[in-house]
């Protein structure tokens, strides 16, 4: 299950996360993971992230099955992946 939320300012961001990972925080060395309430919305399985990301600009993911289905639509490269106590996180700007 994956928790997501939309925030709109001038662009729309998508806020994804693996939902056992809400509430938690990831620290190595100097990178610090909150996954906090910007993160908590609806929950919904990872087959319609693809609906979803099709409304944002912005992606903030994370979590190993959210950055694998942002990378499976072709959102983003296995590069773009950072990493906080092996958790996978994925931020990229949606580009028409």
């Amino acid at each position: 299950m994956i928790s997501y939320k939309f925030h709109q300012a001038r662009e729309i961001v998508l806020a994804l996360a693996d939902k056992e990972l809400l509430g938690k925080k990831f620290s190595e060395g100097e990178k610090i993971l909150t996954v906090n309430n910007f993160f908590r919305g609806e929950i919904v399985e990872e087959e319609e992230i693809k609906d979803l990301v099709k409304k944002a600009t912005i992606i903030n993911a994370v979590g190993d099955r959210v950055t694998k289905a942002i990378i499976d639509a072709g959102l983003a490269n296995k590069s773009a992946i950072k990493t906080v106590e092996n958790i996978p996180h994925i931020q990229t700007i949606i580009m028409d």
